[in-house]
């Protein structure tokens, strides 16, 4: 059964023409199995995945844990850095 009434205007425009209702539910379901097949695919290679490699840069959360002061003076820091290396 289609959803809104959007997709039953574009099914009723594209689909009916060129194969049977069958067919399009057969496609529909076989869309989504692949999609929840390949899902769960991911799913599980996310579930085994150490969590050191699965959280990525960590400089974010060293720069969250410095004081406010730091923060300051490593921002100025890079900034001057980038306006050194690129003045435009």
């Amino acid at each position: 059964m289609l959803v809104g009434s959007w997709t039953t205007h574009i099914h009723n425009t594209y689909c009916s023409s060129w194969a049977p209702e069958w067919m399009m539910e057969y496609v529909k379901l076989s869309l989504l199995g692949s999609w929840m097949a390949l899902f769960v695919l991911f799913a599980g290679r996310k579930f085994t995945q150490p969590i050191k490699d699965d959280i990525g840069d960590k400089s974010v959360f060293i720069f969250q844990s410095l004081p406010e002061d730091e923060k300051k003076a490593l921002v100025k820091k890079l900034e001057q850095q980038e306006y050194s290396q690129n003045p435009n």
